[in-house]
């Protein structure tokens, strides 16, 4: 079952604080307490939250599930790395590009030794490590709030607005939480979404990165339409009513 507005919202508030309460609320949206008591039920079915007397927290297998970067990278592995081996293709020799927090993605950013003078922006530690580890290194690197200066282990702000609009992307490169539901790729964060959906307004070219698993696992916030993008990159597409849909709107490359 999809999320309404209020169910999302009422998860992005249980990712943000780790607990949220039914009186608090009822009263923000104007509802009962039964009305908001239904939708932690319905968030506890999906496994989103745990419930109780009054109030519900955040639930341990989402924040494993979801959250924990650790985790996502072990998952799935070969899938991904197969995804991002075919995703390199299309890294362009000195080029800008944008490359989200995705765990796919990251695996991306192990295989950019193989490109000459990449500029990468970010808003991923993950992907500052990846690259930081590349022997004869060419590449540049924006971690989203300043230049990434390896030698000296620092970020460095930069002279101008260091916004993500005063960059322009031969390519990005972004995740899913999961496809499930929507009719596009969606972020486990409200505000993750929102910078995506920024990167994708200034790339030339918007490239989906996902394993099947996330076709059959929903998400939470949807921040663009697949007529939205250029190419959803995949191992595979497990059968479902979508999936014919979804590729009439999209060019999909299957990795297998």
């Amino acid at each position: 079952m999809d999320l309404n507005k209020r169910q999302t919202e009422i998860l992005n508030a249980l990712i943000e604080n780790g607990s949220v309460h039914s009186s608090n609320l009822s009263e923000k949206y104007s509802v009962s307490t039964e009305t908001i008591r239904k939708d932690f039920n319905l968030l506890s079915s999906l496994g989103y939250a745990d419930k109780h007397h009054g109030f519900a927290t955040i639930s341990q297998q989402y924040l494993k599930e979801h959250l924990n970067f650790d985790t996502k990278m072990e998952q799935n592995n070969r899938e991904k790395i197969l995804i991002a081996k075919q995703a390199l293709s299309y890294v362009p020799d000195n080029s800008v590009i944008f490359c989200d927090s995705g765990s796919t993605v990251c695996e991306l950013a192990k295989l950019l030794y193989l490109r000459t003078s990449v500029t990468v922006v970010t808003p991923s530690l993950s992907i500052v490590n990846v690259l930081r580890s590349i022997p004869d290194r060419n590449h540049h690197l924006f971690l989203l709030g300043g230049y990434v200066n390896y030698d000296f282990a620092l970020t460095r702000s930069m002279e101008f607005d260091n916004s993500i609009e005063q960059f322009k992307f031969a390519v990005s490169f972004l995740g899913t939480t999961g496809i499930r539901y929507h009719d596009g790729p969606t972020s486990s964060r409200y505000s993750e979404g929102i910078l995506r959906q920024r990167a994708i307004a200034r790339s030339d070219s918007s490239i989906v990165l996902c394993d099947h698993t996330k076709f059959i696992s929903g998400g939470v916030h949807q921040y663009a339409n697949w007529s939205d993008w250029d190419i959803l990159i995949t191992d595979s597409i497990p059968d479902s009513p979508g999936a014919k849909d979804l590729m009439k709107q999209i060019q999909v490359i299957s990795c297998t």
